[in-house]
Order: structure tokens, then sequence, then C-alpha cells
């Protein structure tokens, strides 16, 4: 939902969406409460979207020591998303008749020296689709203040696909944001449930340069094969049952926050009580070409509990 929010923010000069504003006083009239909604509508689309990383590998990341190098240069780089022929987009899944997301804006007195402006996102039954992603050599760099022609981009020659377009469903996806002062315990909290859970499809990680200068051919995969791992479709959804359970029908999302600290973005998933189910269909190891190497059939991993934290940085 963050990516949503960002990249829904960052193309709203764009002609590929229809986004309908009600201010202050034309909901007073209508509804007798004052605040903000915005409604995003049709279709969000990007050509690509370009993570850098200014430096590479270099400074050595945290837990390692200036001997792992791993052959890497120290030289920037960027990932990749819509680099290849597909693009990153938003859709509004068959059936959804209602906007893509429902955006309510409020500022709360909330007492003395404690104001909060309240950002409740909500979605419909939505669609998103990564784009082909890859990695590439950047053309940023460390020094550089601006984004000049010179300096944006990546080199295209470069370019390394390294996983195929993934498309995400989500339907009701309910994130409240607090700014200034968080009463409700985090700056995001999400709530409700997804229904029908978290559906990922067509999720594949690939080895464009299978075992290297190996010359066995018939046996290991090189650069012109698609080679990796590739799962037809994942699921997580929650479930009441942690030995022998099944999947449950929607994925809760209660209890789990996303905060801001000194060791970067902190994910909370839920609490310890909270189990969910993970399904992966149609796994598929080695040549994912057709007629190549037959898949290993589904998997399934059941009472996996949540309460994990998770703590995002740069480095």
């Amino acid at each position: 939902m963050r990516k949503l929010t960002l990249v829904a923010a960052a193309v709203l000069a764009s002609s590929s969406y229809a986004l309908e504003v009600l201010n202050d006083a034309s909901l007073s009239a209508a509804t007798g409460q004052d605040g903000i909604t915005i409604e995003l509508d049709g279709t969000v689309e990007a050509d690509f979207i370009y993570i850098h990383d200014n430096d590479g590998y270099l400074p050595v990341p945290i837990g390692l020591t200036a001997t792992d190098t791993f052959g890497l240069t120290g030289t920037q780089g960027a990932i990749t998303l819509g680099q290849g022929a597909s693009q990153f987009s938003v859709v509004k899944q068959a059936g959804n008749t209602g906007p893509l997301a429902t955006i309510n804006i409020d500022a709360d007195g909330n007492g003395a020296g404690s104001a909060v402006l309240n950002v409740n996102i909500k979605t419909g039954a939505i669609t998103i689709t990564t784009g082909e992603i890859g990695v590439a050599r950047s053309n940023r760099n460390a020094a550089a203040t601006t984004f000049v022609t010179a300096n944006t981009g990546v080199v295209a020659a470069s370019y390394v696909k390294i996983m195929d377009s993934v498309s995400v469903n989500i339907s009701g996806l309910n994130t409240n944001i607090q700014l200034g002062t968080q009463p409700q315990g985090a700056m995001i909290r999400m709530s409700g449930s997804i229904t029908g859970g978290l559906v990922i499809n067509n999720l594949s990680i690939l080895d464009s340069n299978g075992f290297g200068a190996a010359t066995d051919t018939a046996t290991f995969c090189i650069a012109t094969d698609t080679c990796g791992i590739k799962v037809g479709q994942l699921k997580i959804t929650s479930t009441t049952t942690a030995l022998g359970g099944g999947a449950g029908t929607d994925l809760s999302l209660s209890g789990n926050t996303i905060d801001i600290g000194k060791n970067g973005l902190v994910i909370k998933t839920g609490v310890a009580t909270d189990l969910y189910h993970i399904g992966m269909e149609n796994v598929q190891l080695g040549n994912l070409a057709a007629g190549g190497t037959p898949g290993i059939g589904d998997i399934e991993i059941g009472g996996l509990k949540g309460g994990t934290t998770i703590a995002i940085r740069g480095h």
C-alpha cells in the first residue's frame, strides 16, 4: 500500500486517472462533517520505477567485513521495475465499480500539544502489476545533487532481468496514517481484512548466469536460458488452527503496524497469537521454459505465527 500511495502521488500530473476532491465546505453541507475526501479512480501507470543505490555495494554493509566483497566493485546501481516490455500499473479488478482508493484526511486537535493529522486510505478490489523487475548500472552517483539529464536513468546495455512481472491482487486494504502525534500507537496501522487473502501471481526469480562458465549446456543453465524458481500463485491468508489447519478465506490485518525508528522503517506483523497460512501452487525449479524442468508440486506452510518485527534501513 505504501508503494501504491507514493506512485499515485507521483503521477497526479498524468492523464491516466480521474480524481475527485470534495472540500470542507461541500462535505459539511452534504454530511455535516468537515474534512477532505480524495477518490483515486481510473488507472495508475508508470513506464518505469528506479530505486538508485548511489554507491553500489560499498561501504561495507552492516554485519559484514571488508573481506566480504563477493566479487562486487562498489559501482552505483539500480533496482528497476518496468524496464522491460511490461510497465508498473494499478487497475481495478473486474466487478469493482468503486474507486481504486478512497483517502479521508482530518486534522484533530486531540488535546493540548497532541494535535494529529489523520489520513485513512482504503482500497477497492485492485491489481498491482510491478512490471518486469531487474537490476542495472545507474547514471546516478553519490556526488550528484540534481536530477539533470546526464544524471538520471540507467545504462540500458547493463540491464539484467531478475524477475518476471508480478501481479498482486488486493481488496479492502484499510491503512490509517497519523502524523504529528500518534494516539493509535504507530505512524501507520492496518485494520480489517484483505478479502480473499493476499494473492501474488507469476512469482519468479531468474538466474540469468546459471553456472557461469560451465560448458555442459545440457545440464547447466547459461545466459540464453530461462532458469530459476517459479511459483504460479502465492496466497497468504489468516488461519485459526496451527496444526493441520487449512487456509482461511481472508487475510486479517489487525495489529499490523509500520513506524519510523532509529533503525529505519519498522514493520510489526500483528501479535504472536496471529496465525497465517501460505500456499504456493505449481512450484517449479530449473528450466522455466515451456517443456522445461517438471514442477515439484504445491507447497503449504500453516500456523505461521505473527509478532515478527522487521527493520528496513539503508547502509
